[in-house]
């Protein structure tokens, strides 16, 4: 699943700066409109269940980014 949750993550970051790039400086409606109404949500929706996951236990038993540095 981490595969599937990266390329997703990937394709909702494509999408962001796609529409920021083509719109103009303060206008933020055509990205509201994906997150609330496109396609945006449900990425979210499912990057924030699905993703990200630990798949195994460092040796220290500690979780998270430098956990046994």
């Amino acid at each position: 699943m981490t595969g599937v949750c990266k390329q997703m993550y990937k394709e909702f970051m494509s999408d962001v700066l796609h529409i920021t790039s083509h719109s103009e400086h303060d206008d933020v409606t055509q990205l509201q409109t994906y997150l609330l109404q496109g396609q945006g949500w449900l990425m979210l929706q499912i990057l924030y269940e699905k993703g990200p996951q630990v798949t195994h236990m460092p040796r220290c038993g500690k979780i998270g980014l430098n956990a046994c540095a």
